[in-house]
């Protein structure tokens, strides 16, 4: 399997370790960002594929917007009260999959499930 890259953007510094360390053992070089301005020159100038985004740190206004701008990256989503209305809104939005923001390991598997996909297509 290629590698691919992957944006965080997360509020809770202990949740982006979290991800940045399990992503990291799974081979995927992991960019954390700081603010949703960082993400379009990131997924531009080192091929991110995959963006994890916490819905505390950016919006779904954002979500749609980024998933229009860059229709071929995978956008993973997370809130700590993640509910299906969120899931639906964020899916018609164009992200992937929302989760809680506690489920790191739904969110990892999300990611290698996604670049299992994109590398079987290729």
């Amino acid at each position: 399997m290629s590698s691919h890259s992957v944006a965080l953007l997360q509020r809770d510094p202990r949740i982006a370790h979290s991800l940045l360390i399990q992503l990291s053992r799974a081979s995927f070089p992991v960019r954390a960002v700081k603010s949703v301005g960082e993400l379009p020159e990131q997924i531009r100038e080192n091929g991110v594929e995959v963006v994890v985004l916490d819905l505390e740190a950016a919006s779904i206004s954002d979500v749609e917007t980024l998933s229009h701008e860059f229709p071929r990256v995978r956008f993973m989503c997370n809130h700590r009260v993640a509910d299906e209305e969120m899931w639906r809104t964020v899916l018609n939005a164009g992200a992937e999959d929302c989760f809680s923001s506690l489920d790191v390991q739904g969110i990892v598997h999300a990611v290698l499930r996604d670049a299992s996909a994109q590398s079987a297509a290729a």
